[in-house]
């Protein structure tokens, strides 16, 4: 299902592909100048691939992912082969994307989760308030090596260097998010194995 919806955007099989996200709503703040910023840090990576926007907006909030990937297209002009796909209803298809992927860059904390879970390379984004204290967060989680570009300060310069130096060291960070798994798999386990030895205990004493 993931390899024919990319194939219906021009995403041959096989061919490699990052997975890019942004939104506009009213808890982000205006994206004009962050989202140029981000479009100069994409345009001067050394890939040789596509640059996949995932919207992750299923219902309608106060704006559109699928318009910022037309207007992220526009910045980023035909030298970039770019896909803006229509948004996902299905979740274990945006983390089959984000999987396959060569890397994701993204505002989304679901993408980067994904991202994280099946140890994928990443760029935090953030701005605003509502962001910055689930990109740092997840920067905790993922460890050090995992970029985080906040744009609240949107200057094109610094996205180029830690786009750039992301793409660079995308096989350190892969180690690191794997020795990352390895550290929070016991905290995620934990508490459900105390709900199914809960619910066991529960059961017996209503025999």
């Amino acid at each position: 299902q993931w390899a024919r919806l990319l194939q219906g955007h021009g995403v041959r099989p096989g061919s490699p592909y990052l997975v890019i996200h942004y939104r506009a709503a009213d808890y982000v703040g205006d994206i004009g100048s962050p989202l140029e910023a981000l479009a100069e840090g994409l345009r001067h990576l050394a890939f040789d691939g596509h640059h996949v926007f995932v919207p992750m907006s299923v219902r309608g909030h106060s704006g559109s992912d699928v318009a910022v990937g037309e207007k992220l297209r526009t910045l980023l002009g035909k030298s970039v082969r770019f896909a803006n796909i229509e948004p996902l209803q299905d979740p274990s298809l945006a983390k089959a994307l984000v999987w396959r992927s060569s890397g994701v860059v993204a505002l989304s904390y679901h993408l980067q989760v994904f991202a994280l879970s099946g140890a994928i390379p990443f760029v935090i984004l953030t701005q605003g308030r509502y962001y910055f204290p689930k990109a740092s967060g997840m920067r905790l989680l993922a460890g050090t090596k995992t970029p985080l570009l906040d744009l609240s300060i949107p200057e094109a310069a610094t996205a180029r260097v830690v786009l750039a130096g992301w793409m660079a060291g995308r096989a350190a960070q892969i180690a690191d998010l794997r020795a990352s798994q390895r550290r929070i798999e016991p905290i995620n386990t934990m508490p459900v194995e105390a709900l199914l030895h809960h619910l066991h205990f529960y059961d017996k004493s209503n025999k």
